[in-house]
């Protein structure tokens, strides 16, 4: 008989169903009623518990074959809406959660907590066998979420531990992530529509450092509507609007019906690609790396290699944004924005430097360690403000002929000795440079190269100077004289 029918005193319980029960029994009997206290207690542990399993509940196979249907049937037959239950789907069933929860029947029992430790991976793709252990739960609307909560009064930890298996990439990476995915495929493949991956590896580029990344894996326009997309397959049909990844990690886009081919579509980034009668458009990468920072507190954007800058931030292939743009904004009154280098001496200590500034006003200044404005852009028509003008200068070598005035605004001659000087090495078009003799030993050599005042050569005296501008090359190559001061 039923358990609640039992008496809480034990000598009124004197039938099991229809077994007599008391002193004198015969063995038979007491198996007998045995086996129907057993098939009452496991007919109700679900009441005592509060956890179902649900291969008690019909005949769900443990064999390795789907079992959707018969999974969707049993809830259905033994669950009603608004009942609260937590349902187990033990080892060895092979199910596939997108499917079950789908069902229009299955999702009004918004109450039910299905705990999968079925070890199978309805996710499984080609090539790989991984396992699945999971909660899942029905949501009939927006006020209603899943929270799987781990609680301490000290310190809560969620543990990714990679023990490294040899031989295999991410064993050797020490690869441990985090997936954010949108269900599952629907093609048969039923691997996981994934958004994103967030892990923690041993960096490609540099693999004496560990890095945590973030990496896309799904063309997030396609989510972020709901709409679907598949394992490309040959010899099959598809339409405009249709979405595919490929082998090779490719999402596209079809933009001209048709049916494909034999042979996967390889457009190149943002290109497009004709495959059978169909026509596809590069979307996105999958497993495209967003940001990354490493355990030296470098940060990275899209794949950016510079593994040696403290930041680098690259523009992602899929941004259709025309110019990358770095902003920096205030927020609140009378706030300023300013750019600060800090570089360190020999000693290893922290030195001034300049640094960039924009004022109240939106002009640009440049300022001393000290603050002190030594120059600034203030806006068109305005153009620059310096504070003190100070050009780069050299020392000529001593009697060189032709020399160099490379990066350099003024350029000392002081020769020991009688030196024409016929031109000046390593110009840059429209480079201006000032020529201050310290003696009497120079002489500027007119030329095709070198256009002095009057076509004359020019003796240079004490602390004489003159000034000299690089016509451009597409113009003439050559030095021309703007002016002098004859000491």
């Amino acid at each position: 008989m039923p358990i609640e029918d039992y008496n809480s005193s034990a000598s009124l319980n004197t039938l099991l169903g229809t077994i007599a029960v008391g002193p004198g029994m015969a063995r038979a009997d007491v198996n007998n009623a045995i086996q129907q206290l057993m098939g009452d207690i496991g007919g109700y542990k679900g009441s005592i518990t509060g956890v179902d399993y649900i291969t008690d509940l019909a005949d769900i196979a443990t064999d390795g074959t789907d079992q959707d249907a018969n999974i969707i049937a049993a809830l259905i037959a033994n669950y009603s809406v608004g009942q609260r239950k937590t349902v187990v789907i033990p080892n060895g069933v092979r199910w596939n959660p997108q499917n079950v929860l789908a069902d229009a029947t299955v999702k009004t029992l918004d109450r039910l907590v299905i705990f999968d430790l079925a070890g199978y991976n309805a996710a499984t793709s080609a090539g790989e066998n991984s396992k699945q252990i999971g909660v899942f739960s029905i949501d009939s609307d927006a006020t209603e979420d899943t929270q799987f909560g781990h609680v301490s009064n000290h310190h809560p930890t969620l543990l990714v531990s990679n023990t490294g298996l040899a031989g295999t990439e991410s064993g050797n990476i020490g690869r441990a992530s985090i997936l954010f995915a949108r269900g599952y495929f629907t093609d048969g493949n039923q691997s996981f529509k994934g958004a994103l991956i967030q892990q923690y590896r041993r960096s490609f580029l540099d693999n004496t450092i560990w890095e945590h990344v973030w990496s896309s894996l799904a063309p997030w326009e396609v989510l972020a509507i709901g709409a679907d997309y598949t394992q490309w397959t040959a010899s099959t049909a598809y339409v405009v609007g249709d979405y595919v990844v490929t082998e090779a990690g490719a999402i596209l886009e079809c933009t001209v019906s048709g049916t494909s081919g034999s042979t996967a579509p390889a457009p190149a980034v943002l290109g497009t690609a004709t495959d059978g009668t169909a026509t596809w458009q590069w979307i996105d990468a999958a497993d495209r790396q967003v940001f990354s920072f490493d355990q030296q507190g470098r940060l990275k954007t899209n794949g950016a290699t510079e593994i040696a800058d403290l930041a680098a931030f690259k523009q992602a292939v899929t941004d259709t944004t025309t110019t990358a743009i770095m902003r920096l904004s205030a927020t609140g009154n009378s706030k300023t924005v300013r750019i600060v280098g800090e570089p360190t001496n020999s000693g290893g200590s922290t030195v001034g430097s300049a640094f960039l500034l924009w004022n109240t006003d939106g002009a640009l200044e440049v300022l001393d360690s000290a603050a002190t404005r030594m120059s600034s852009y203030e806006g068109i028509n305005k153009g620059f403000k310096v504070e003190m003008l100070r050009g780069a200068w050299a020392t000529a070598a001593d009697g060189d002929t032709t020399p160099s005035v490379q990066n350099k605004h003024t350029l000392y001659l002081s020769n020991t000795g009688a030196t024409s000087i016929t031109t000046l090495d390593d110009p840059q078009d429209g480079q201006v440079v000032e020529l201050i003799a310290t003696n009497g030993n120079t002489t500027l050599v007119h030329s095709s190269s070198l256009t002095l005042t009057g076509s004359t050569n020019i003796a240079m005296t004490a602390y004489s100077s003159v000034t000299l501008r690089r016509v451009p090359s597409s113009i003439s190559s050559r030095w021309v004289e703007v002016a002098r001061s004859i000491k």
